[in-house]
């Protein structure tokens, strides 16, 4: 399927995908070919920090390649980071409490941008986005289209 996209697709596109598409190798494949991915994971997925800067005096065996993991369910507790925001999604408009962090997850040395996002009825989603340069408002109006494109 993700040789299909890349053969199909022009580099510097967005794919919109579902969360079972939400994979390390399909980021590869798509930084590749410099394709950028929008997509929902899985409420129990893990972040990680950047690694923390190594100290001057090297101590015995492998440096650290990741740095702190986080589950990102455990951002929604933090409400005082969230921002309220009325957007118009799936045709109507809704009103979202979302944050944004920039976390590793498929690659040490890349991030992508994490939008976790609380509607008015309490449901939680979690979006990722391969582009960095996305706003929150931007990935989520975004993954919305996602809707209209499957039913067209």
């Amino acid at each position: 399927m993700s040789s299909l996209w890349v053969e199909l697709i022009h580099a510097g596109s967005y794919i919109i995908l579902d969360a079972k598409f939400a994979s390390k190798e399909l980021i590869k494949e798509f930084r590749k070919h410099k394709l950028h991915l929008i997509t929902r994971v899985r409420i129990n997925a893990v972040g990680k920090y950047p690694s923390p800067t190594p100290p001057l005096k090297r101590s015995r065996g492998r440096s650290r390649v990741w740095g702190e993991s986080v589950k990102l369910r455990n951002l929604f507790d933090e409400k005082d980071c969230l921002t309220t925001e009325t957007l118009l999604l799936y045709g109507k408009m809704v009103t979202l409490k979302y944050c944004c962090c920039d976390l590793h997850w498929d690659s040490s040395v890349e991030r992508v941008r994490f939008v976790l996002a609380v509607s008015s009825e309490a449901k939680q989603i979690i979006l990722l986005s391969t582009d960095l340069t996305l706003s929150a408002a931007e990935i989520l109006t975004a993954y919305s289209w996602r809707f209209k494109i499957e039913v067209t």
